[in-house]
């Protein structure tokens, strides 16, 4: 459902653009998916654990991501 509220915003965009945009987006989602259930299904920790490190990761992840360009651009 987002990903059409996304797709609305992008109203000044040819319509052919914005459509392939949502359907990226989408399948961003739908490939998340994929992966995260097929962690859950590897993994030798229960779910709760499993999930837990997961989230723990992607927000480690999500901070480096931001800080590390940030801390070259102060380096300059």
């Amino acid at each position: 459902m987002s990903t059409l509220k996304v797709g609305r915003r992008m109203g000044n965009l040819h319509p052919q653009c914005s459509v392939m945009i949502v359907f990226v987006l989408g399948s961003f989602q739908y490939g998340s998916g994929i992966i995260s259930s097929l962690l859950l299904a590897l993994s030798p920790l229960n779910v709760v654990e499993s999930m837990a490190i997961m989230m723990f990761a992607g927000a480690a992840l999500s901070v480096l991501m931001v800080w590390l360009p940030s801390r070259k651009r102060s380096a300059r």
